[in-house]
């Protein structure tokens, strides 16, 4: 009788780690993703800022969003293509 009592309380305290365990993965991945996404809103807007220099409009946009994507990839790897560099561009102007 004893052994099965044991295994039962066992039983029990995996269940609440794992409870413990799966909710602490949950609330990181959602505090990763809101960190990120202030991340390329951070990025974008230093983009234009460096882009723009006070006018309108950037004039060579092109030239610095592939430079850096080239700067970045190499560094981080996938993520930071000229397409993404240009979403984070566009995710700070709306």
């Amino acid at each position: 009788m004893k052994l099965h009592t044991e295994n039962k309380s066992v039983a029990d305290i995996y269940t609440r780690i794992v409870y413990i365990v799966e909710n602490a993965r949950k609330l990181s991945i959602k505090a990763v993703n809101a960190a990120m996404v202030q991340a390329y809103w951070q990025i974008g807007k230093l983009i234009v800022e460096y882009e723009q220099k006070g006018k309108e409009r950037a004039e060579y946009g092109h030239f610095i969003i592939q430079a850096l994507s080239l700067k970045l990839t190499h560094q981080y790897g996938t993520g930071f293509d000229r397409r993404n560099l240009w979403y984070m561009k566009k995710f700070y102007l709306y």
